[in-house]
């Protein structure tokens, strides 16, 4: 058994990498080793379903993944009961994935049913609860359902603002997000302050997708500042934009 978890292990480290097909092929050896020791609904082999599952998301294979994650869940539910944290897991990473795939009205029940099991197994502020409510926010955003997404998209912020990093990633996430409904629904005050904070915030981000970040960001600040009648404040934005933020 020691293999099966090393396996597994050193699979997670290649897929952290971007090595995909070979983490694939990692899990699926820790898979069979722990399904013949264990039996095919055993916990741990719904986590190497769950870990095949993210790799086939990684690689575009999204009918894979989300029967893979489904049946993962299937097993921890019988497992550990319908209000587990892994069952909150697989149903999230199920949602994104139909997220991903413009599905938005089969994410929102799952997002819906995963805040519920978090809310009553984590911290109030816990970040997987804000992670929660802002991919409900963005797939509420998507359907037209401008209230309840504010709604969802400001609690993640909030949650966001208290549990993690004054500079996270995911902070200007939630501000992208919000500012994003408020350009949407042509609250453009609003969407103003929101995209500044989110620009300043991503000028300061340490990753390999900062300068997308930085120009998706400045491009809709400049559109709302230029609905105002603010040419030169949008120039500006621009300019920062071409200057890293």
């Amino acid at each position: 058994m020691r293999t099966a978890y090393a396996l597994s292990n050193l699979a997670s480290s290649i897929y952290e990498q971007g090595r995909n097909q070979e983490a694939e092929s990692l899990y699926n050896r820790a898979y069979e080793i722990k399904a013949q020791a264990f039996g095919a609904d055993h916990p741990e082999v719904a986590l190497e379903l769950y870990n095949i599952a993210n790799i086939h998301t990684a690689l575009g294979r999204y009918s894979e993944a989300i029967d893979g994650y489904q049946r993962a869940q299937t097993i921890w539910e019988e497992a550990f009961g319908p209000s587990h944290p892994y069952v909150a897991a697989a149903l999230t990473s199920t949602a994104n994935t139909y997220s991903t795939l413009e599905r938005h009205v089969d994410a929102v029940p799952l997002l819906r049913r995963a805040i519920e099991i978090r809310e009553s197994t984590l911290a109030p502020d816990h970040s997987f609860i804000g992670t929660s409510y802002h991919m409900l926010g963005v797939s509420e955003f998507r359907l037209g359902r401008y209230d309840d997404a504010e709604a969802h998209l400001k609690r993640s912020l909030e949650i966001r603002e208290r549990s993690l990093d004054p500079t996270s990633y995911y902070t200007g996430e939630s501000l992208e997000s919000l500012a994003d409904l408020y350009r949407e629904t042509r609250r453009n005050e609003q969407a103003v302050e929101l995209y500044e904070r989110a620009l300043t915030l991503w000028a300061s981000v340490d990753r390999a997708d900062r300068a997308e970040r930085v120009s998706r960001t400045a491009d809709a600040y400049a559109e709302v500042l230029r609905r105002l009648g603010r040419e030169a404040d949008a120039l500006a934005v621009a300019q920062r934009a071409a200057n890293g933020g």
